[in-house]
């Protein structure tokens, strides 16, 4: 187990300042969702810019979203593909919730590009979500449902060299699609309600097709 030595300021979030195996410092919360909480982090050895990803850092978590959150990690680490974040370590804090560490990204994802720019043009649409739509199938055919595609999933980074590339985040309620246990009962829904498919949206049991329907929407 990976200990966080933390140094808690008063009114403040108790990760922030905190060191996770002696090794990522906590700056920042980046955001928040469903499935945890997103930490801007330094990590000390490199001084490299990195994303802390705790699962439960707001409330109890229980067996099923753990193993869920391990298998987020298994699933991004083994694809290697350039439009899907990498994975660098994983761990767990003292009181329990595992954390993996990604890249930071410093792009924003299409949701705010299309709140704050406006429409995108057909032909930037395709441009963009090329790299995805490969990503996407790479997945697939890895026997892994993302179950939540949608603009605030997809970030757009911008390389070094000034190259552009969307990447899918947050698999957070992946799930194994081939002869996995599934950690998801059916009658539990989960995904956005602008971009989810309707089996998905009844509590059904979905495969990669529902992947493909908010894809599409998307």
């Amino acid at each position: 187990m990976m200990a966080a030595k933390k140094r808690a300021r008063s009114g403040a979030d108790p990760l922030i300042g905190a060191t996770l195996g002696e090794r990522y410092e906590i700056v920042e919360i980046l955001g928040e969702g469903g499935a945890g909480v997103v930490y801007g982090a330094r990590e000390r050895r490199l001084g490299r810019a990195v994303a802390v990803k705790v699962l439960g850092a707001r409330a109890p978590v229980d067996a099923t979203a753990i193993k869920r959150f391990r298998r987020e990690c298994v699933a991004i680490s083994q694809l290697g593909h350039p439009s899907i974040v990498d994975v660098y370590d994983v761990g767990r804090l003292d009181d329990g919730p595992p954390y993996l560490v990604m890249p930071r990204l410093r792009g924003r994802n299409l949701a705010q590009i299309r709140r704050e720019d406006g429409r995108f043009r057909l032909a930037r649409v395709v441009e963009l979500l090329a790299g995805p739509a490969a990503a996407l199938d790479l997945v697939h055919h890895a026997g892994i449902i993302h179950r939540d595609i949608k603009p605030a999933n997809l970030v757009l980074d911008t390389l070094p060299t000034g190259e552009e590339v969307v990447r899918i985040v947050d698999f957070g309620y992946a799930w194994l699609d081939e002869g996995a246990a599934r950690l998801t009962r059916e009658g539990h829904v989960v995904g956005t309600a602008r971009y989810i498919s309707p089996e998905a949206a009844r509590g059904e049991s979905v495969d990669r097709r529902a992947d493909v329907y908010s894809f599409a929407c998307t």
